[in-house]
């Protein structure tokens, strides 16, 4: 390969990582790994939503009303894309949330039957809210999507959808690799989530190590000029109650530090000997 082939390369190479990358939204750091999520997410969805049109033009027996699921999910896709760069992260996990579980029922229900590889995407889906809301997302959407196929095991069983299409094809393939490659994404950030608030708290910890021995030592250092001090220096608590007196207390008063500290505040100085 020559150099300019070469450069052309890696010129065409950091014009589509820097198209992947999440976007950076001004003022928003704190929002990183959420957008690092959806990001993830989005561009995951938009290779596989590629992919499976794809292999419904290239199948035997070409169904419209999938092929226009799938083209609508794709605009969807690449709408919620926009958004995210325009920092609506609300609406952007909101619209992956309702529209792809209408898009998967959809699909199921033109697919005829839970027999096809389309009902495994709930998976997903379950994965995808669990990830974006948590304990909440865990429960509602395992409740939704497991109500949703005993409803559409009653419409098959009724006889209420399309006759069903259950050939083997590219199809079915291309939806359960990525239905491993979306489940492995979520792995991946759900790892590095972990790893950065393992890394965030060990340097915390560091932090608060040499915070507590920067204390210790500035202590120490005070005590030492207390002790050797000429005037008499004391420290009071809150209540009231005397917790250091300087042993220079001896020479102005003539009580020991143990005894001053029995004593009260007037008992021990006079008043021209206050530090």
């Amino acid at each position: 390969m020559n150099s300019t082939s070469s450069f052309s390369f890696n010129r065409w190479l950091r014009a589509v990582q820097r198209w992947m990358a999440s976007p950076a939204l001004h003022g928003e750091a704190h929002l990183k790994g959420r957008v690092d999520l959806l990001n993830l997410i989005i561009l995951i969805s938009l290779a596989i939503t590629s992919l499976s049109i794809l292999a419904i033009l290239l199948g035997n027996n070409v169904r419209t009303r999938t092929l226009v699921i799938v083209v609508l999910w794709l605009i969807v896709l690449l709408q919620s894309w926009h958004l995210l760069r325009s920092g609506n992260l609300d609406l952007v996990e909101l619209i992956l949330t309702i529209v792809f579980f209408i898009a998967i029922t959809a699909a199921n229900i033109s697919q005829g039957s839970i027999r096809s590889t389309t009902t495994s995407i709930y998976v997903l889906w379950v994965a995808l809210v669990v990830t974006l809301y948590r304990l909440p997302g865990l429960v509602i959407g395992t409740c939704i999507s497991s109500l949703t196929v005993l409803g559409l095991i009653w419409a098959e069983n009724a006889r209420l959808l399309p006759q069903p299409d259950l050939s083997v094809g590219v199809r079915p393939w291309i939806i359960l690799t990525g239905l491993f490659a979306l489940n492995a994404g979520l792995a991946y950030y759900t790892n590095q989530i972990t790893r950065r608030a393992l890394a965030s708290a060990e340097n915390e910890i560091e932090h608060r190590k040499l915070s507590d021995e920067a204390l210790r030592i500035s202590e120490k250092r005070h005590r030492l000029l207390a002790d050797n001090a000429r005037d008499v220096i004391w420290t009071m608590e809150l209540d009231g109650t005397i917790s250091y007196v300087s042993p220079s207390v001896e020479l102005v008063r003539g009580f020991t530090p143990a005894e001053a500290m029995q004593q009260t505040m007037e008992e021990i100085l006079t008043p021209d000997s206050l530090v």
